[in-house]
């Protein structure tokens, strides 16, 4: 953390002390500081290369009772352990961890001063919620005594308005894309389009975040955010290609599960999905047999060839013909079942609409679902950081904050 501020030494010497009358009353002196004694106080936890080039010290103002005042102008580069767990509602705390390097609490005595804000300006990226100081003591191995240490704690929030406008807006927009993949009907061939399309922008979004935050050991709140999308999206395209693969079972001259069909038919009227003319006479038909205990379904296509060629292919061979082949060719005509009436065309639109009824079901299903858990993902993530977009920024109207 980079920080401009004025830091006031104050401190008393005894040998610093003179009677103005004998002075032409004088009771003020200022004189440059490297010719007097002053205190080693020392930013414990500065980062900066050249530590003194950073610090203009101007002269020493002596009181004639011994009181000194130092001020300095410095702009300090300090450590600061950086918590990006709730970014982009984050909240930083900053110490500016001030004392003597060389005399120990036996030797100097530190009090803490004011903290004010009275000339501090705005930053774009932070808000500065505190700005308070405390007194605490560190020990070195050099001594047996410890040094005193006075620590001023800079608490700042983040301002959230660029992160969610660049990266979570574009995020929930990508979610609404995702979750409409699931609209689209299965003959249009671009389900799978627009969810991969939509699991791309999310990524280039993800590293675009990625570059403006520092590395850290815990995943931040965004970055959860991201990572979950994906894995939503990769699910929306899994079950893209189940719903495509459903829609299309009856071109092959599947029958459809008897499961599936019944809970296609308790779906579709829970979900109001529009049921084909042709499938409502066949589930009709099929009621008023049910009723009057009688239920026939026609086999497939698949299964009636099936059936045809397996009884054209081979037949046992009986004790009048036995020997070592157990298996004879069939002629052709000989033993065959009857033959069953080849499906209309009634039918055969009967089985591949029923299947494409399941999969309108399905696509409505997730639609549903998947609208639900996006709604409820994006309002627990973006209300789960403790820190809340409230931020109550310092009074600087008064020019300080709260100082324990």
């Amino acid at each position: 953390m980079t920080t401009n501020l004025e830091v006031i030494l104050r401190w008393h010497d005894p040998f610093l002390t003179w009677d103005p009358a004998l002075y032409n009353y004088t009771y003020v002196l200022r004189v440059p500081h490297h010719k007097i004694w002053e205190p080693d106080i020392i930013l414990y936890n500065s980062a900066a290369r050249d530590y003194s080039s950073s610090i203009i010290s101007t002269n020493a103002i002596i009181d004639s009772s011994g009181e000194v005042k130092l001020l300095l102008q410095a702009i300090f580069v300090s450590t600061c352990w950086i918590n990006i767990a709730w970014y982009p509602f984050d909240q930083q705390i900053c110490d500016l961890m001030f004392g003597s390097r060389t005399s120990d609490v036996m030797q100097i005595r530190i009090t803490k001063g004011d903290a004010q804000i009275s000339r501090y300006e705005h930053n774009h990226e932070f808000v500065l919620e505190n700005f308070y100081a405390d007194m605490g003591e560190i020990m070195d191995p050099c001594c047996d005594s410890p040094f005193a240490l006075v620590s001023y704690h800079v608490q700042l929030q983040r301002r959230y308005k660029f992160p969610v406008f660049f990266f979570i807006m574009p995020g929930i927009l990508i979610n609404i894309c995702a979750v409409l993949v699931f609209s689209l009907p299965a003959e249009s061939g671009e389900k799978v389009g627009l969810g991969i399309n939509s699991l791309l922008a999310m990524m280039v979004f993800l590293m675009a975040m990625i570059n403006n935050l520092p590395p850290a050991e815990s995943i931040p709140l965004a970055g959860m955010y991201y990572g979950v999308c994906l894995a939503v999206i990769t699910t929306n395209i899994a079950l893209s290609v189940g719903v495509m693969n459903l829609s299309h079972g009856g071109e092959r001259g599947y029958k459809l599960p008897w499961a599936l069909k019944i809970m296609t038919k308790a779906m579709s009227r829970w979900l109001r999905v529009s049921v084909h003319p042709i499938v409502q006479r066949h589930w009709q038909r099929q009621e008023e047999q049910e009723q009057d205990g009688v239920l026939f379904e026609s086999p497939t296509v698949f299964e009636r060839s099936e059936r045809a060629w397996r009884s054209l292919k081979v037949r046992p061979k009986t004790p009048e013909n036995a020997d070592n082949n157990p298996w004879v060719p069939v002629k052709r005509g000989e033993g065959l079942p009857e033959a069953s009436p080849i499906p209309s065309a009634e039918e055969r639109d009967v089985f591949v609409e029923e299947w494409k009824l399941a999969s309108r079901v399905m696509d409505r299903f997730l639609f549903i679902l998947f609208s639900v858990i996006t709604v409820l993902f994006n309002s627990i993530m973006l209300t789960s950081s403790p820190y809340g977009i409230d931020m109550n920024a310092c009074n600087e109207d008064e020019g300080s904050c709260h100082v324990d």
